[in-house]
């Protein structure tokens, strides 16, 4: 049966069970879906009182011709995230009272799958002894086809969870049908001890509390002060009988021990598992037990471990494409990690052009020339294949189930996008693309391939975050040069975090493998340089939760089991890096990590990460807070609109928000682009191409072959193009319009930040009308300036950098305006650099002695400049250049060509390694290294900004400039404030 035809059976099946339930009075039901081994369908549950009989109901396709299955129910859920997902290990034993469903209706067989009914007087879909939430198992007799699945309600199903960090680690699950409380809540539990040394306990009980631990929330607690205040055990009913495990109604809802006895706790994940039903328990309403805590109990009465009770929140993500021509979103849903995922499509414009499409391994990168194709395979990887299916051996697409292909392969799964214009509102349920933990597809890539020979790329498009995030970065400069990037949703420390890792060398190292990696306990001192002693600064491994080193902790620490490792131990819960060579060969990496919090008593921000050769430490970086950047446009020339563009990018991974509100347009407003340079002061026409130059277009898009305004992708227009990416402004009187724009970064060499907007008229010459700058708006603002103003050279190199409270600093953005004294001369390729000292007596002597004061280029992270250096060195591999390079990283100067205009990720403007107090020189033509001319780096000071910072949107920094710096201002011909 093809994919399609079994979404539609399960559809189709879901308005036969409401319609059964409607007409046989069915009082609850229970299905097992399968989509695993080829084996498709479901067997229903279905009982019309407490009391009553079960009907059972199966509607199957794929047992293999000639065996006969056996069918049993199993302890535990099925765990579709693991590759072994029926065995013993994973889903327990048989239920000894009625689980064996063989001996009390036979066996199943391909003649009588497809519709065959049963009674079953020994089953329960109610109370302590039912099997909703448990797992059916059928399995050949002859031990070669096994497949299963979970017994879940048919409504919606609300989870809740306890996730324990130590030293009983480990997961307990709440599940409640919300359309049917009188079911029960079904509670999963898989404990064990952290310590490697405990013996395993079956003689441990749980409770719960009606308070929280704030040491997961609000404050940082010793874990022998963890659980130190969490209340009374939790009674919202008042209870004051004695409770008894056959009549849960004289329970306090929180005793979980006089309701189910004791619990076993393990050696290992997975060693002692407890699934029970429970009769007096709310999730939801005024006594649910969302926001108190659980305790574990020793046999001798003592808490032992706790955690807070959360809900799990569904998560509902997107890949949105804008590209090629081709547009639409994928949308995926899952309600929790022991639920299917569904995935909507709507494609439009595919133009017969589309074949197969799959999740990939990483993230969509920032493009920056014009020949950069973001699907390529050294940016976003391969296919997400985390159980390592051989694709040969999968079936052709659309006709074998989830499990059969690798969890990226979707077009495996659904079908492929072959001869097709468009898929619209297509539905297709997926056991096997999970959105919550280690093996997630959040924050990943989705590429659309082209349906030709070699299936080469064609679309892609990042999947984002279920809300709004939280971006932590490590930027590595010795000998490792690169970054490590975390996100997670803002302020749900307890939620997934994803970890995005691209490495490289700046010493002309070759490539390595293998090396660990931790979040360690503080920020890193002056040692991250250091030949002996490097990174000691940064202290032991972060592990707030004491987590015990010793024993078995090197093979209990794993990916499969990382609630028993340190917090920090990024290797231990994941795997090992590989660091790429020097020419810009760096390596990626990216995986997703259950608890690794960024904000709460434990966020790791403000910590830093060490990166090991063997024991040793290779290098190190702290963990800084990407502040989310926010630009307007408020002061326009004079001219009439009035109002603002305001632009929000979260990070470099995410879409840049676009808010325009206008007005007093008058019907006269055409295009509005993003220019090339700032409004110049002291112009008469400011926003000519004289003072603005023209669109900004770094990847040299044809603007005759760009698609008519609105109604192309993104990437068909140049970058500057907001009126070709979202319509024209023709005829209207005011814009109010927010848009998304994957084409126009606020991070980065290709930033707009800087830059300025002009607004043409809707005259047949499109004339220039109105213009204002770009201004960032997070953060308080450093200016500085080189002036050349004596010698051979007039003009200035500005510099303008946002800087943050605890540190950290965006990128800088330099305007350049040079020219000889004389007025007339260009000259072509200037090198230019930050050197290391101040311009001493010699800043005009005779040329070959000239600005020999200010010293070699300014690198202070030792970057080897020797070997393959000036072609490692580029605009794409700043981070291998030296700092002070600026030539390297942005591009030579023609000197007398006028004012230019970039954006620098590693030129700050603040801290230890701050430029100011430094110099710019600036060398001669055609690349020569003789030194032309030389001017300080000048702090320009200004005044304390507004108290909103940082993250606040609102906060505007306003410049009053003194007498001083007007003056200034003519000397170095109006530069602009």
């Amino acid at each position: 049966m093809d994919t399609k035809s079994h979404v539609l059976q399960l559809v189709l099946m879901g308005i036969f069970a409401v319609s059964f339930g409607m007409v046989a009075g069915v009082d609850t039901e229970c299905t097992a879906v399968f989509s695993m081994q080829g084996v498709t369908g479901n067997i229903s549950f279905m009982q019309s009182a407490q009391s009553g009989t079960v009907s059972i109901v199966a509607h199957l396709n794929g047992l293999k011709t000639g065996k006969e299955y056996g069918w049993e129910v199993r302890q535990f859920p099925t765990n579709f995230d693991i590759a072994n997902r029926c065995s013993d290990l994973d889903i327990g034993n048989m239920l000894p009272n009625g689980g064996n469903l063989s001996d009390s209706h036979g066996f199943l067989t391909p003649s009588n799958q497809a519709s065959a009914s049963y009674s079953d007087s020994s089953l329960h879909l109610f109370g302590k002894d039912s099997i909703t939430g448990r797992t059916l198992r059928l399995s050949a007799t002859d031990g070669t086809h096994t497949v299963c699945a979970t017994i879940q309600p048919t409504g919606i199903v609300k989870t809740v969870m306890v996730r324990l960090p130590g030293p009983v680690g480990g997961t307990i699950y709440f599940r409640e049908d919300t359309s049917n409380t009188r079911a029960g809540v079904a509670i999963y539990a898989d404990l064990f001890f952290t310590d490697s040394t405990s013996a395993p306990s079956t003689a441990s009980y749980l409770k719960i509390h009606s308070n929280a631990v704030a040491a997961d929330l609000t404050e940082s607690k010793s874990m022998s002060e963890r659980c130190a205040a969490l209340g009374d055990v939790y009674n919202p009913g008042g209870v004051t009988g004695t409770c008894s495990s056959s009549d849960h109604s004289s329970c306090m809802a929180g005793d979980l021990q006089g309701k189910f006895g004791t619990v076993g706790i393990g050696l290992t994940k997975s060693s002692q598992k407890t699934f029970v039903t429970d009769t007096n328990l709310a999730l939801s309403g005024s006594s649910s037990v969302i926001g108190k805590s659980l305790a574990v109990y020793s046999a001798s009465d003592a808490i032992i471990a706790c955690a807070n009770i959360v809900e799990v929140v569904p998560k509902n993500v997107s890949a949105t494409f804008s590209m090629s021509g081709m547009k639409g979103s994928v949308r995926f849903m899952q309600n929790s990690p022991l639920d299917p995922t569904t995935v909507t499509v709507n494609f439009q414009n595919l133009q017969n052009l589309a074949g197969g499409w799959h999740v990939h391994a990483y993230p969509l990168v920032p493009k920056m020339f014009a020949d950069d194709f973001q699907c390529s395979g050294k940016d976003v990887g391969g296919h997400w294949n985390p159980f390592g299916i051989d694709p040969s051996t999968s079936p052709s697409a659309g006709t074998g189930t989830n499990d059969e292909y690798e969890v990226g392969d979707l077009s495996g799964k659904y079908g492929s996008l072959a001869n097709m214009a468009s898929l619209m509102a297509a539905v297709y349920i997926d056991y096997n693309l999970p959105l919550f933990g280690p093996n997630s597809i959040i924050g990943r890539s989705i590429v659309i391939h082209e349906n030709m020979p070699g299936s080469p790329r064609w679309v892609c498009a990042n999947i984002d975050y279920p809300a709004e995030t939280i971006t932590a970065k490590v930027t590595f400069k010795y000998p490792v040069i690169g970054e490590i990037i975390m996100r997670q949703e803002k302020n749900k420390p307890l939620t997934d975090t994803s970890i995005f890792a691209k490495l490289g060398y700046a010493n002309g190292m070759t490539g390595s493998s293998g090396h660990n990696f931790h979040v360690h306990q503080t920020k890193v001192s002056e040692d991250f340089m250091a030949d002996t002693g490097r990174c000691m600064s940064a202290k032991a491994h972060f592990n707030p939760y004491d987590s015990y080193m010793q024993g078995n902790y090197a093979t209990e620490c794993s990916e499969n089991n990382p609630l028993r490792c340190e917090l920090g131990d990024l290797s231990g819960k994941h795997t090992t890096l590989s660091i790429g060579d020097s020419s810009g060969g760096f390596t990626h990496a990216f995986f997703t990590d259950i608890l690794l919090p960024l904000s709460g008593p434990h966020s790791v921000i403000g910590l830093s990460v060490v990166i090991h050769v063997g024991a040793g430490r290779l290098a190190c970086g702290d963990i800084y807070e990407v502040k989310p950047m926010v630009a307007e446009v408020t002061s326009w020339s004079a001219g009439g609109p009035t109002g603002t563009f305001t632009f929000t990018q979260n990070s470099m991974f995410d879409m840049t928000e676009v808010s325009i509100n206008m007005a007093n347009l008058g019907a006269n407003a055409g295009g509005y682009h993003v220019h090339v340079l700032p409004v110049p002061d002291g112009m008469n026409s400011p926003c000519s191409s004289k003072g603005v130059q023209g669109h900004f277009n770094p990847y040299n898009i044809t603007v005759a072959n760009s698609p008519a305004a609105g109604t192309g992708t993104n990437d068909e227009y140049e970058v500057g193009d907001m009126s070709g990416k979202y319509g024209m402004m023709n005829t209207m009187n005011s814009m109010a319009m927010v848009k998304e724009d994957n084409n126009l970064p606020l991070f980065g060499p290709q930033s707009i930040v800087g830059r300025s907007i002009v607004i043409h008229k809707s005259d047949s010459s499109g004339s220039r009308w109105v213009c204002g700058n770009i201004t960032a708006k997070t953060g308080t603002k450093v200016v500085a300036i080189a002036t050349f103003d004596a010698g051979v050279l007039h003009g200035y190199i500005k510099m303008h950098q946002m800087t943050y409270t605890d540190g950290s600093f965006s990128d800088t953005t330099i305007e350049m305006d040079l020219k000889y004294a004389n007025g007339t001369q260009t000259t072509n390729d200037h090198n230019w650099h930050v050197h290391e000292s101040k311009v001493g007596s010699d800043g005009t002597v005779a040329l070959d002695k000239r600005c020999k004061s200010v010293g070699p280029h300014y690198n202070p992270y030792r970057v080897n400049t020797t070997g393959s250096y000036s072609s490692d060195c580029s605009f794409s591999n700043p981070l291998r250049c030296e700092m002070g390079d600026i030539s390297g990283k942005q591009g030579q100067y023609d000197i007398g060509s006028g004012r230019v205009l970039f954006n620098d990720i590693d030129l700050p403007l603040h801290g230890k390694f701050s430029v100011i107090g430094r110099s710019i020189t600036v060398h001669t033509e055609n690349g020569g290294g003789g030194r032309l001319a030389c001017a300080d780096i000048v702090e320009v000071k200004a005044p304390t900004p507004s108290p909103n910072t940082d993250n606040t949107v609102s906060g505007a920094v306003t410049y009053k400039w003194n007498l001083a710096v007007m003056l200034l201002c003519l000397v170095v011909m109006c530069w602009n404030i």
